[in-house]
């Protein structure tokens, strides 16, 4: 998680919680399928038992203790969309379903030979409840940590199939709040009985209710008028009154701040926010988000010495350490300023000198960047293409696919066949999301290597059109929908999320937003917009949708701040650049 100092900000708790139903069955996961291993010459991860028991998943998992300093468990659903993450460990402190935590010796194999670790056995118990899944059919994994500055790279254990069965005492969906403060309310309605009512419950400090608003589980909206509230500390929740039995979700706590200026200014020295360059080459960002900043997006920027941006990249929450690596910059002095862009307006901390080494080093023969020998392109057809100009003295050589996500970790390392050129994006991830692939020609005998220009690759596993902005998958409250064969997206949030300020006039139903002295006009059911004064024809009329959000035609946002806007007809995205 983004490493953040929070002084009345929105602060977020969301565990997605399991479908209503019947019945626990205990189900033994350690023999069925494995669905993907890791090879490596350090310890990977090994389950020692993984069932359901007692309305709880238990079991117990042995990592490297070097390692074990952040361990979580990934569910990817083996027929639905439904996937998550869930922390045992976290920065060294073991979370309420770790049980028992115990030592041994474990040997290896390694390039040198056989080694013995410290092994960390680490037994848990999780209240179904507590999973970030519904019921369903998951393949689970346990992931090993950071421990050390040598270990940068996430180790899995095998993949096994385990089942998570439904409960009655289960609420049937989830609460979620965004950075914004909207709410999020997921209901599984093939769990909802006939009778069952609904409502939205908030209480302060003291426990006293202090909200309770009924919704329609078919249309689960709440307003932001509905959630007015003075300052102060608040919990959230959703409550199900069924047959004389009350299920809660889960609780989220969150804070109404006192309004606050912007003193002062937030350049330079006074940015809200550091960079600290690492022994192992990562880069960790910590920022300061006092009330002023909530609303605003942060990116690192990465300067070349001509002081020109040659990458720009945006942080999220799992943005606290990155790496560099899968960018293939060109070896140099580079300059690494954090931006802040908050109500239209520009921010940038005080630069801090980096080099990059560049991908390949020694004097290995093959180049890395542009004048790699190959390349990647994206199909149209759910496939990329894996070109690579072989040369006979690359006879000793292994070729790889490199698979990062969007925060730069290395997800996959995938030996590939060069007699087989295409690639399926399923292959990639189950998990919806914006990744990075690219070639490595690697030696093993001198373990140089040699890297192509990295190519962004769109999954959506979703039944719904999603958004990148920058290779950032967006989370929207109202999703992107499609009228009379245009994709209409939501005006707001990708607006504020490019950097632009947007108000909006009840009486004439008009849109205004304005970023970099540019101001951009458009009312509601008008097929005409203004930049500046000049017109903007769009494709269809901007729209509100359930009253409470504008939708413009996607090539609109290209028009109106300049950016390139793209549609990937195979995963049904919409790729925003800046």
């Amino acid at each position: 998680m983004l490493q953040v100092k929070k002084t009345g900000m929105l602060f977020l708790v969301m565990f997605i919680l399991l479908t209503a139903g019947a019945g626990i069955a205990q189900t033994s996961a350690m023999d069925l399928a494995t669905v993907r291993t890791t090879v490596t010459d350090q310890f990977q991860p090994e389950w020692g038992g993984l069932f359901v028991d007692d309305d709880q998943l238990k079991g117990t998992v042995l990592v490297d203790e070097q390692r074990g300093d952040d361990i979580i468990l990934s569910f990817e659903g083996k027929a639905n969309e439904q996937n998550g993450q869930l922390p045992l460990i976290r920065a060294g402190e073991a979370s309420d379903a770790v049980t028992d935590i115990s030592y041994a010796k474990k040997e290896i194999d390694t390039a040198e030979g056989t080694a013995a670790i410290d092994a960390k056995r680490i037994t848990f118990a999780i209240p179904l409840k507590q999973l970030p899944v519904a019921a369903g059919t998951y393949f689970v994994q346990a992931g090993d940590g950071t421990g050390q500055a040598a270990f940068g790279t996430r180790l899995y254990t095998k993949a096994v199939v385990i089942e998570i069965p439904v409960s009655q005492s289960v609420f049937p969906g989830t609460i979620s709040l965004t950075k914004t403060g909207a709410v999020q309310i997921t209901i599984h309605s093939a769990a909802v009985e006939d009778d069952a009512r609904f409502y939205l419950v908030v209480v302060d400090e003291d426990d006293e209710e202090v909200k309770r608003i009924a919704f329609r589980p078919e249309r689960p909206t709440i307003s932001a008028n509905d959630l007015t509230l003075p300052a102060g500390n608040y919990t959230m929740y959703l409550e199900m009154d069924s047959k004389d039995n009350e299920v809660d979700s889960n609780r989220i706590t969150f804070v109404v701040p006192v309004a606050n200026k912007l003193e002062p200014i937030p350049n330079g020295k006074d940015f809200p926010g550091k960079i600290l360059l690492k022994e192992d080459g990562s880069i960790q960002l910590t920022l300061t988000m006092t009330s002023p900043y909530e609303q605003a997006v942060f990116y690192l920027l990465v300067l070349n010495e001509e002081e020109q941006v040659v990458k720009r990249i945006k942080l999220t929450s799992d943005s606290s350490r990155l790496r560099l690596d899968q960018y293939a910059l060109r070896a140099g002095t580079y300059e690494l300023v954090l931006e802040m862009v908050l109500n239209g307006e520009t921010y940038r901390s005080t630069p801090v000198k980096w080099k990059a080494s560049g991908t390949a080093t020694g004097t290995f023969p093959i180049a890395s960047g542009q004048a790699f020998p190959g390349g990647i392109l994206l199909n149209g057809n759910g496939t990329i293409s894996i070109a690579v100009d072989w040369q006979d003295s690359y006879s000793g050589y292994t070729v790889y696919l490199l698979v990062y996500d969007f925060a730069g970790d290395l997800l996959k390392r995938i030996p590939h066949d060069l007699d087989k050129p295409n690639v399926s994006i399923k292959d990639l991830s189950k998990i919806t999301g914006g990744y990075t692939v690219l070639i490595e020609i690697a030696d093993p005998q001198s373990g140089l290597s040699a890297r192509s220009v990295p190519v962004f690759v769109p999954v959506n596993t979703s039944k719904h059109i999603v958004v990148f902005i920058n290779g950032q998958l967006q989370t929207f409250s109202k999703p992107p929908i499609e009228i009379n064969g245009r994709t209409l997206v939501p005006l707001r949030a990708i607006f504020e999320a490019l950097g632009a300020k947007v108000d909006w006039d009840e009486a004439t139903q008009t849109v205004t937003a304005t970023k970099d002295n540019n101001t951009i006009k458009l009312t509601i059911g008008s097929k005409i917009a203004y930049k500046n004064g000049e017109k903007i024809y769009l494709d269809v009329p901007a729209q509100l949708l359930n009253g409470d959000t504008t939708m413009v035609p996607i090539r609109f946002v290209s028009e109106a701040l300049g950016a390139k806007v793209g549609w990937d007809a195979y995963t049904q995205s919409v790729l925003i650049t800046q």
